[in-house]
């Protein structure tokens, strides 16, 4: 018998896996869910594209810029239906914030993932033979090892802190210091 995943914390190279979903919530139960996508081909291979969830669908909210150095910034686009005043745009920073630098969210805060492969999207399940270390990431066996490479990839410094939501929609700034 097989034990699915449900809710587990999200990570940096869960995010980056391909195909990864993570839900930022507070203590007043607002969940917040996002969609990390790469681009396989044409001219923005190799990018990472995001969309929120904003009512019953999913808008394109931009780009990941510098994902495999530092912290990476949220940048819109032409296309982009959210805008960089938006609360989605400072939570969504202000999550990966935490996950690039390894800083547990607030108390009452989670960033989680729906136990889905952050790679294919498949349901996790934990069988005989899943490559333990994989499973912890939130990646299937197969997929685990087209992205075990990211875990070795240089680790950002941590945060001077860890701010809230609340913090940064007071002062934006908290972002860029």
């Amino acid at each position: 018998m097989s034990e699915t995943l449900s809710r587990f914390p999200a990570n940096r190279i869960f995010v980056l896996g391909g195909n990864a979903s993570f839900i930022v919530s507070n203590p007043e139960g607002e969940e917040h869910i996002f969609k990390v996508q790469l681009c396989a081909k044409g001219k923005w291979k190799g990018s990472y594209f995001i969309d929120a969830l904003k009512g019953n669908a999913f808008v394109y909210m931009g780009w990941l810029k510098d994902p495999h150095s530092f912290i990476p910034k949220v940048v819109r686009t032409s296309n982009s239906k959210l805008s960089v005043a938006d609360k989605k745009f400072k939570i969504l920073q202000w999550a990966l914030e935490l996950l690039w630098t390894e800083t547990p969210p607030p108390e009452g805060y989670l960033i989680s993932a729906e136990g889905t492969c952050g790679a294919c999207g498949r349901i996790l399940k934990a069988e005989e033979g899943v490559n333990p270390e994989g499973f912890r990431y939130g990646f299937g066996p197969v997929c685990w090892e087209r992205v075990k490479h990211l875990k070795d990839k240089p680790r950002p410094p941590k945060p001077r802190a860890a701010y809230t939501p609340a913090q940064i929609e007071e002062d934006p700034s908290l972002l860029t210091a």
